[in-house]
């Protein structure tokens, strides 16, 4: 009993301090992901957790696919290529490892997950005071005065700070009201995370807001009776903001940016920076053509793009590391099963999300509206950047998905328990699992 207690709080706090740290310290969503999966072995090695973990996979098992394919065809490439390269498995293992650690998260009780929200709002608030540092007193790691840390470029800064800002924000209406600081904390963080996207100049995340905003209105509206008043009083906060943003010399120069590109590349020059874009996903294409299977293997894009350049087939400037885009980068380096694998990650990891996002239980709904915020936003996100090329992107979404879901799987856990104990057929015990130390909430 002491064992599984000390893991429940383990995890517990690791999952509420990892969107707190993520972009507060460098390699914290890492610490607390590994605090996690350390939690997740040490619950396992009781036989009736082990016994319940097993019927846990099987409910769940869109969600362990999504975690497995995507490094089981990484190790497949390099077992069929005779060749072993271990940093190319090292962020898609943040995905397979995550399991244990899900399974335990399944175990602990959700009102203890939910500060979770509370780590998004401080994390958002972290985030805008790097953003603060960087137009207060520029350091020599800032990038063309854009915001990020000096561990973390613009690009994924800006689109993580987005999903703290929107998981923060997500309406929570349960028996007995959130304390009013906590409310303006997690209203704050929304502020905050939003201003550090801003100024972080991604363009790119950007256009997730809308996506966002549409999620979390969805869920308001099935939580709350929203009135006419506060629906207009929405739309006129909204309009403002967004005519504010539109007059800053961020937004300008962003936007100058992006057109100045189309209209170089409409008169011949593809030198810009959108024009090398789009010949790098071009490079990209020929490479899945030639290599439709497996792919030219993970990690090593940059040697088969330089290879072509060598060749005479693409620029010089072009031959990158990464495409610059989830989906193509995917088909170049792991091919036609690299692409069902993502496809598998990307499904299999918001399946159950949207499954309950209508849930008449309202922590369910929450968490379920909080897993589609990382989900459909990391999507969005793989438009412009490779998302799970980095670790701590990989770490995050995993403990992430993980612990929301956890949330949910504990909850229809104690909701049948409680159900079976009304109408007499049993004792108060979660019906999908009899864990040591899970009580309902």
């Amino acid at each position: 009993m002491q064992t599984n207690s000390f893991a429940i709080r383990m995890a517990a706090i690791a999952a509420a301090l990892s969107p707190f740290l993520i972009l507060t310290v460098q390699g914290g969503a890492g610490y607390c992901y590994f605090a996690v999966f350390a939690a997740g072995l040490l619950w396992l090695r009781d036989a009736a957790n082990r016994q319940a973990g097993w019927r846990l996979l099987g409910e769940y098992k869109w969600y362990v696919l999504a975690m497995m394919a995507y490094p089981a065809v990484v190790l497949l490439q390099q077992v069929a290529g005779g060749y072993l390269l271990p940093r190319a498995l090292d962020a898609p293992a943040r995905l397979l490892l995550i399991l244990p650690g899900f399974l335990l998260m399944c175990a602990v009780p959700a009102s203890q997950l939910r500060a979770i929200q509370i780590g998004c709002a401080l994390g958002a608030v972290s985030a805008a005071c790097w953003s603060v540092l960087v137009l207060v007193s520029p350091a020599d790691w800032v990038i063309s005065g854009r915001a990020g840390n000096p561990f973390t470029n613009p690009i994924p800064f800006g689109d993580t700070a987005i999903l703290l800002a929107f998981m923060s924000a997500a309406p929570r209406r349960e028996s007995g009201s959130s304390p009013a600081w906590e409310r303006a904390l997690r209203l704050f963080g929304l502020a905050c995370g939003l201003f550090a996207s801003f100024v972080s100049g991604s363009r790119g995340g950007w256009i997730a807001v809308p996506i966002m905003l549409w999620l979390l209105t969805m869920h308001l509206r099935r939580q709350h009776t929203v009135s006419p008043g506060l629906r207009i009083s929405a739309i006129v906060i909204m309009t403002l903001g967004l005519t504010g943003i539109a007059s800053t010399p961020m937004f300008h120069e962003r936007m100058n940016a992006a057109i100045s590109d189309f209209d170089k590349m409409a008169h011949g020059d593809s030198s810009t920076s959108i024009g090398m874009r789009l010949q790098l996903w071009e490079a990209s294409w020929t490479l899945f053509k030639e290599h439709p299977v497996l792919g030219v293997g993970r990690g090593r894009l940059e040697a088969s793009l330089q290879e072509m350049a060598d060749q005479g087939r693409i620029s010089e400037q072009i031959v990158n590391a990464h495409a610059h885009n989830e989906i193509f980068s995917t088909m170049a380096e792991m091919g036609s099963m690299g692409l069902i694998a993502l496809f598998l990650l990307y499904f299999g990891s918001s399946y159950y999300f949207w499954r309950h996002r209508r849930s008449s239980d309202p922590p369910t709904a929450t968490a379920a509206t909080m897993g589609l915020v990382v989900t459909f936003g990391t999507i969005v996100f793989g438009l412009t950047i490779d998302v799970f090329t980095l670790i701590m992107n990989a770490a995050f979404y995993a403990l992430t998905t993980a612990t929301l879901l956890g949330i949910i799987a504990n909850r229809r856990a104690a909701l049948a328990a409680a159900n079976a104990c009304q109408l007499g057929r049993g004792t108060f015990q979660p019906a999908h699992f009899p864990l040591k130390g899970n009580t309902p909430t």
